[in-house]
């Protein structure tokens, strides 16, 4: 029932009414029976870098003075080049050189190496070409970071996608980036010393080349550190964008609209992570060490949530119900529910925190189980998606909030493990799966909105591969059924 992991050679497309459907070639029975039954398939993205423009200068005529000063400059630039190749060797094998590496080496570390202000231990992993990735909440569009800090808009047009690039000289140090959700297209980049805000008006880009947004704008807002955390507010007619850092005890939230910023916390430690409820009421601050905090919209009041000793929070999302936020610590594989409840729930007031140890979770075929990162289906809120540290699985768990699953901890039930698979449509409309070999490792995952169907899980690797899962749902009653 989709419990058995699945070997290198087979990928995962999509989950069809609680089940996981692996791929092996393009003569597997399983995608004869995706073909059948019609069960919808978003084609991967192979991750390419734009091309810098450079100036066009074929009808400049260049003097012939320039020519043969051109000539004779290329000319002593390979002559000492070649001694130096030729001399390099017998350099390197004297105690000079040695002592002046050593030197070399330690000026640059201590002095040249630029500092990004984050604890080493809190700092994003950048292996791989990307940095983060996120869903337009209305359409389908996924904003792709690089680590040569740019941003990609891939847009989906029929079976391919078409990709335009955002990038700027402010925009450095990427660490996130998410779109407003009540916006058409808004999306807020988290930047080593602001967040860039980009606009980004409608235009279909037809051609399959990647190129530069012909019709975007951005606005810039400057923070005291490299920015780790954003998060916007949810609410309709919101302009409110949530930001922080690791590095600094500053948490603001600052009006887009008017132009005003309101710093909430000056004190402590830095934040590793914010996430508001769907409804806008809540806005949850993940303490670097110590405390981590929950913040009321309505007045700013906060409540603290004391940390672990030596543990922050590595993850974290809200559930839709607005009062269940699943997280996870820092090294470790379980997974926590903070539940808000109360007499005077509503009105903020006198609300109790349960903080419950739901599950312990793991991967297959490996001796790391720390969880990395955790995704919910924000639109239905019945799947949830898990990576873990040095893995190529990615877990997928039914999930179903109700009080008694929550009294007996049993509101995640696990469908099965994703591996990784390359979709792709031919010119005649045939289908080709390749599976991810097993170096693969996921590095980023974002469930999209706007799939009517249930789900779609974006899943960034560390090759380069952007793959997609479907997943089409049962009811909650039928779902039971299938795993009894």
């Amino acid at each position: 029932m989709g419990y058995t992991p699945p070997d290198q050679n087979h990928g995962a497309v999509a989950e069809y009414n609680g089940d996981i459907i692996y791929v092996e070639n393009n003569d597997s029975l399983a995608l004869k029976t995706i073909i059948n039954d019609k069960i919808p398939l978003y084609s991967s993205i192979t991750f390419k870098a734009i091309e810098h423009e450079i100036p066009n200068y074929v009808n400049t005529v260049k003097s012939e003075e320039h020519s043969i000063f051109e000539e004779k400059y290329s000319q002593l630039v390979n002559y000492v080049d070649s001694k130096w190749n030729n001399s390099l060797t017998a350099i390197q094998t004297t105690e000079a050189y040695e002592r002046v590496k050593q030197l070399y080496n330690y000026i640059n570390n201590t002095y040249l190496t630029p500092e990004t202000g984050l604890p080493k231990d809190i700092e994003i992993n950048t292996n791989g070409l990307f940095k983060s990735v996120a869903w337009h909440p209305h359409q389908d569009m996924l904003a792709v970071a690089s680590n040569a800090d740019c941003i990609y808009l891939y847009t989906k047009k029929d079976s391919m996608w078409t990709c335009q690039v955002l990038e700027h000289k402010l925009m450095k140090d990427i660490r996130c980036i998410q779109w407003k959700t009540k916006a058409t297209g808004t999306l807020a980049v988290g930047c080593k010393s602001g967040v860039c805000v980009w606009t980004i008006e409608s235009h279909i880009n037809y051609d399959q080349g990647i190129r530069y947004h012909p019709a975007a704008s951005m606005r810039y807002f400057d923070y005291p550190e490299c920015v780790t955390a954003l998060a916007w507010d949810p609410s309709p007619g919101s302009h409110l964008l949530a930001v922080a850092s690791s590095a600094s005890s500053m948490l603001t939230v600052q009006d887009v609209l008017l132009n005003r910023t309101v710093c909430l916390k000056r004190y402590g430690k830095g934040t590793t992570i914010l996430r508001w409820s769907y409804d806008g009421k809540w806005l949850f601050a993940g303490g670097a060490t110590g405390i981590s905090r929950l913040w009321n919209s309505d007045d700013w009041t906060s409540k603290q949530l004391k940390n672990p000793p030596g543990l922050w929070v590595q993850a974290a999302c809200w559930l839709p119900d607005n009062t269940t936020l699943l997280y996870s610590m820092k090294g470790k594989n379980d997974i926590h529910a903070l539940c808000l409840s109360g007499s005077t729930f509503k009105n903020g007031k006198n609300i109790e925190i349960w903080d419950i140890k739901i599950k312990s979770v793991s991967a297959p075929n490996t001796d790391s189980n720390v969880i990395r990162d955790l995704c919910i289906d924000s639109r239905h809120g019945q799947r949830l998606a898990v990576i873990f540290e040095d893995s190529a699985f990615i877990g997928i768990y039914n999930v179903q909030i109700s009080p008694l699953n929550l009294r007996e901890k049993n509101i995640f039930t696990l469908i099965g493990y994703l591996r990784g698979a390359k979709v792709e449509y031919e010119v005649n409309g045939a289908v080709k799966v390749i599976p991810l070999k097993d170096d693969a490792r996921p590095l980023h995952i974002s469930f999209s909105s706007s799939y009517k169907y249930g789900a779609v899980l974006a899943v960034a690797w560390d090759n380069g591969t952007v793959s997609f899962v479907t997943h089409t749902f049962k009811s909650d009653r039928d779902f039971n059924n299938h795993f009894m």
